[in-house]
C-alpha cells in the first residue's frame, strides 16, 4: 500500500511529482512516469489482485504496467494486456509465476492532450 504522501516507495520519477498524496505531471509536461521500488515479499505463495485508484482530470489518462523486480515490463504472454497498460482496477496478478517473478514493480504513466 502506498498513499503517495511522499516518494519513499518510488524508484524513479520522470516528469511527474508527488503532491498532496497524488502523482501529477510536472509543469509544462505532457507525459511522465513513476516506477515503484520492487515489491519482494519474503514468503510468496502467489500473487493476488492489484488495486489502484486512477482518477484523472479531463484530458489526462493514466495507465499502470507491471514490471519484474528490475523494472522490465512483464510480457503479455505472462500478463495479458500489460504492454498497453491497465486503466481500470482491479488487475489480477494470480497467473504470474512466483518462480519467474519473485518480485514486481509498478509503472504509472500519465499523459495529457
Amino acid at each position: 500500500t502506498d498513499s503517495f504522501d511522499n516518494d519513499t516507495n518510488l524508484a524513479s520519477l520522470v516528469d511527474v511529482v508527488v503532491d498532496d498524496e497524488k502523482l501529477i505531471l510536472a509543469s509544462d509536461k505532457f507525459s511522465g512516469t513513476a516506477r515503484s521500488t520492487p515489491v519482494t515479499p519474503s514468503y510468496l505463495t502467489g500473487w493476488g489482485i492489484l488495486s489502484a485508484s486512477l482518477t484523472t482530470p479531463p484530458g489526462t489518462t493514466a495507465v499502470v504496467q507491471v514490471g519484474d523486480s528490475t523494472g522490465t515490463i512483464i510480457p503479455d504472454g505472462d500478463l495479458p494486456g500489460n504492454s498497453s497498460g491497465f486503466s481500470v482496477s482491479p488487475i489480477s496478478l494470480t497467473g504470474l509465476s512466483t518462480t519467474t517473478y519473485p518480485g514486481i514493480t509498478l509503472l504509472a504513466t500519465l499523459t495529457t492532450a
